[in-house]
């Protein structure tokens, strides 16, 4: 599945060069700062695997449309919208390294030491914030590019509009549950998962697809439930490689969500038990924490079993999904793509 998506990346950085060039011209001429946006944008954006905009290319091969500049236009404007979001997520989350490389407002922070600037670290989130900003409003100039019927446009600009506006609104949340001691259900971490990860990592890129194929509404409100299932999947996989991953392969520090207080199903399932509830207060949101307190975390969750619990949440979510796939009315050659995204999903180890 991935080599399919290495060729869908080459096609959407291709599109993604000749655009931000583009925009580079017009950037130069408002002021110095233009240049090294573009290119910091493009660079940021290159390193990942553009997996949501691969799905684009995936679900429009799915329903026989053909790979036109349209659905590489909207896979580029996911990739976009991205690429904004993980800017300002690491500004939020004072994440200094993603990938193994600087964040963006960090770099920008390191431009203010270079510079003498007072508050270097304001300086590099404010501007950190409006790299990001720029970028969400580049990814609807690229939709605004579509020539598609005017039906299949609007549908496109309002589902983006709409699930940008939600993982907003998750964002805030999943902000909120950090900072308070209220406390939280299944069901809230859940619904943070769904609106934060799941309906833009997979469901906006698969019913792109439909939507671009000029599929009818049920199919696209049957590939919409689809992907929340498989976000959740994905989320809970996130969040299980968050604490017993690799560094080396995710690119992401074990035990992060820890410090930061993530409230996510693990350290919901933590705190039901009442033993060492009260170290747990001292360990969680607590930037200062190590690899011993990490470790410790660790090992209270193997002992509780909470690793099982969430593999039984997984197994519950991928028979929703195998009946999902079997109830989309398409051959059973199409969707084996989907039965393969699945297990990708299951097995990924980043």
């Amino acid at each position: 599945m991935l080599e399919s998506f290495h060729e869908y990346k080459k096609q959407i950085l291709e599109y993604l060069k000749d655009f931000l060039a583009e925009k580079k011209i017009h950037f130069q001429k408002v002021n110095f700062l233009g240049t090294r946006l573009i290119d910091q944008i493009l660079d940021f954006s290159s390193k990942g695997k553009m997996i949501r905009g691969g799905l684009v290319f995936q679900a429009s091969k799915m329903f026989g449309k053909e790979i036109d500049l349209n659905v590489v236009r909207t896979s580029a404007a996911l990739e976009l919208l991205q690429s904004s979001l993980l800017i300002h997520d690491d500004i939020m989350d004072r994440d200094f390294y993603r990938r193994g490389e600087k964040t963006l407002f960090y770099q920008y922070k390191e431009m203010g030491d270079l510079k003498s600037f007072k508050e270097s670290y304001h300086f590099g989130e404010a501007m950190g914030i409006c790299v990001g900003d720029i970028g969400f409003f580049l990814t609807f100039e690229i939709l605004s590019e579509l020539t598609t019927p005017s039906s299949i446009k609007d549908k496109l600009l309002g589902f983006y509009a709409k699930e940008s506006s939600y993982v907003g609104l998750a964002q805030m949340q999943d902000i909120y549950y950090s900072f308070s001691d209220d406390e939280i259900q299944e069901n809230d971490i859940l619904s943070l998962y769904l609106y934060k990860t799941a309906r833009y990592t997979f469901s906006l890129p698969l019913a792109s697809g439909a939507i671009l194929a000029e599929e009818s509404d049920f199919v696209i409100a049957q590939l919409e439930k689809l992907g929340e299932v498989l976000g959740l999947i994905f989320q809970m996989k996130d969040d299980e490689l968050g604490l017993f991953g690799d560094e080396k392969i995710t690119g992401k520090p074990i035990g992060s969500d820890i410090q930061e207080g993530k409230k996510t199903l693990f350290y919901l399932y933590l705190f039901q038990n009442p033993e060492n509830r009260e170290q747990l207060k001292k360990i969680f949101g607590n930037p200062e924490i190590g690899s011993q307190e990490i470790s410790l975390v660790q090992e209270m969750i193997k002992k509780h079993g909470i690793q099982e619990r969430i593999k039984a949440k997984i197994e519950e979510l991928e028979k929703q999904a195998m009946a999902y796939i079997q109830e989309l009315p398409i051959s059973v050659q199409k969707k084996s793509f989907l039965d393969e995204l699945l297990k990708y999903n299951l097995k990924r180890t980043k």
